[in-house]
């Protein structure tokens, strides 16, 4: 069997060593995509989401995009971090002859460059999208495969392969049979090659669920998880009945935000006065953030105070029906998100200190005059005409047909959400837009 001469080995490795930084490098990406977007962790599309049939979101959602439960990015990081480290242990030092080392990358090329041809055709015939990035690592290893046959070889390839095979055989018998190494101390470094290759398969492993743990801030509570799961078990059981939204005419319409075609409606009943509701709002807006543009969020009033809840029969939250008809009334002037917001978050109705009601009146309307510019009077006189009482007690009997019995209330998708959280709120999102991605 002839040998390639030396130079020509030397300039083919180092090609193979740039081919092994390009493939983990698409391979890394590919799999940070896979992350984000199988677990929901970005409604947006992928920077390489193109169209319909460029779809990197598509191709890395699928079914197909992973083997054994492991994506199949996780498998590209660990064949590519092995051949990188095999070329450049042959480059660098005289452990592994570049004749070896280029042979079994010629193998490794024809293996990747089939199971390139099998995916490409997964993903055209079953998926029926491409994905960028994949298509970047089919050309790496087709180019992997070609320059080590063609700068190796010199086409040769039967007699490359057999060379690869050889080297193979030969590493598994000095490493797992412990067979004698060729040369002084070659069988204790390709025994400390062996635990090397063995700690990148574990990485390998393991990244998928370390970069999803990082992204999500650290490893979700093991009881949340469960709790989300059985919420979403039990939003998907509930029976579907929609509250009714009520968009015009603009002075009775409910506060609505996103885009009312989005896959993801939620149906929002709260009283501003009540604990759970002022801890709730933010956060629920804060998984909202999470899934810009694929939600419309309607709020609905649901004051715990007979001053305009006639299904309260005794005195029980003591402002509910002011702060309400305030955040009506300055929606009169195009701030009603605003004053929603700041009577969510005004620790007035947290600690109001003995106010009267027409004292709270007074403080939110001129809170809402000095940081919104509106006219505080106005704002003072429409809560005093009570022309909004009306309204929040159609929002009250929406809430008493649908069987409210607490707030806050959350429907989404026309099914109520019990034992809401932000953990069960977002699983409740992912299943919606999984489902939507599947049809």
């Amino acid at each position: 069997m002839s040998t390639p001469s030396e130079q020509r080995l030397g300039v083919t490795i180092w090609l193979v060593v740039l081919l092994s930084v390009l493939g983990l490098t698409f391979a890394s990406v590919a799999l940070y995509e896979h992350v984000v977007y199988a677990n929901g962790l970005s409604t947006e599309q992928s920077f390489c989401s193109i169209n319909a049939y460029i779809d990197c979101t598509k191709v890395n959602t699928s079914a197909w995009s992973k083997v054994f439960g492991l994506p199949i990015g996780a498998y590209g990081v660990f064949f590519y971090g092995v051949l990188l480290g095999l070329s450049l242990v042959s480059a660098c030092t005289r452990f592994v002859e570049k004749s070896d080392a280029l042979a079994v990358s010629l193998l490794a090329g024809l293996f990747a460059s089939l199971c390139s041809i099998v995916l490409l055709c997964i993903s055209h015939f079953l998926i029926g999208a491409l994905c960028i990035i994949c298509l970047a690592l089919y050309l790496v290893n087709f180019a992997l495969f070609g320059v080590t046959a063609i700068g190796a070889w010199r086409g040769r390839v039967g007699e490359g392969l057999g060379r690869g095979f050889d080297a193979l055989f030969s590493f598994l018998g000095v490493t797992v049979l412990l067979m004698p190494g060729k040369a002084p101390g070659g069988a204790a470094v390709a025994r400390f090659g062996l635990l090397l290759v063995a700690g990148l398969g574990l990485l390998s492993v393991k990244l998928p669920g370390t970069i999803l743990d990082s992204l999500r801030g650290g490893p979700m509570d093991p009881t949340k998880v469960r709790l989300a799961q059985e919420a979403v078990a039990r939003w998907k059981a509930a029976p579907i009945d929609a509250p009714a939204v009520v968009d015009s005419p603009p002075n009775l319409a409910d506060y609505r935000e996103g885009d009312p075609k989005a896959p993801i409606s939620i149906v929002e009943f709260a009283d501003f006065e009540c604990g759970g509701c002022r801890n709730m709002y933010p956060v629920l807006h804060d998984v909202l953030k999470e899934f810009q543009g694929s939600y419309t969020f309607v709020f609905k009033n649901y004051p715990l105070d007979n001053d305009c809840n006639p299904e309260i029969t005794q005195r029980f939250h003591m402002y509910s029906c002011t702060a309400a008809l305030f955040t009506r009334c300055a929606g009169e002037q195009g701030k009603l998100k605003e004053a929603i917001d700041l009577v969510f978050t005004s620790p007035l109705l947290e600690n109001p200190d003995g106010l009267t009601n027409p004292e709270m009146r007074d403080t939110l309307s001129d809170t809402a005059g000095q940081q919104f510019g509106l006219d505080a009077e106005a704002i003072k006189e429409c809560i005093r005409s009570r022309r909004y009482v009306t309204k929040l007690q159609d929002d009250v009997k929406e809430g008493r047909r649908l069987g409210l019995t607490s707030t806050p209330s959350i429907w989404v998708n026309g099914r109520l959400v019990k034992g809401a959280s932000p953990e069960s709120l977002r699983a409740i999102f992912k299943e919606i837009l999984a489902a939507q991605k599947s049809q």
